[in-house]
């Protein structure tokens, strides 16, 4: 899983949790996750919101927003790689 997984932890407020259908806390950690964009699974690191309350994962928009950015910047150096190796092929 990684040396950084789940070590950096830190605690939302006013995060809502759809299974407690309220506004709560969540704590957060880092996670190795694998993001599909256009049939291309990238692998990278994320953080994952859970509600302090039932224990269930969570969607802050500024969190998922995040996972997504570092997830578009490997499928970017991904696609840049695969160019280059279909140059180099020629």
């Amino acid at each position: 899983m990684g040396l950084l997984a789940g070590v950096f932890k830190a605690v939302l407020t006013n995060v809502y949790c759809c299974e407690c259908d309220d506004y709560l806390e969540a704590t957060t950690k880092m996670e190795v996750m694998t993001t599909k964009i256009k049939g291309c699974e990238i692998q990278h690191f994320g953080t994952v919101a859970k509600c302090k309350e039932c224990g269930k994962e969570v969607y802050p928009t500024r969190t998922t927003k995040e996972n997504m950015d570092k997830a578009m910047v490997g499928y970017e150096w991904l696609q840049k790689e695969i160019a280059k190796d279909k140059k180099k092929k020629r």
